[in-house]
């Protein structure tokens, strides 16, 4: 795990991949690890997880994979009014 102090913020803290990996591991639900899982994997941020639901996890065609859609995720640009549309 690496920390570093910043400017904007007190504090980056980041971890290695087989740090992140263990995590989920121990998720105390299948609900929990999914929302690990979407913020590790598929770089959501905490509102964006509370903002999923069933309809937007659907499985591509390659069949072993999945595709989250996020309607109205944060906008770091100040472009969209109602939030970035992205998917990951």
């Amino acid at each position: 795990m690496g920390t570093e102090r910043n400017r904007d913020a007190p504090w980056n803290v980041w971890m290695t991949r087989g740090e992140y990996a263990e995590i989920p591991r121990h998720a105390p639900s299948d609900l929990a690890e999914m929302a690990i899982r979407l913020m590790g994997d598929c770089w959501l941020r905490v509102a964006e997880v509370l903002d999923v639901t069933a309809s937007d996890i659907l499985r591509r065609s390659d069949g072993r994979s999945w595709k989250v859609e996020v309607v109205a995720g944060k906008d770091t640009s100040g472009e969209y009014a109602q939030g970035k549309h992205r998917e990951t």
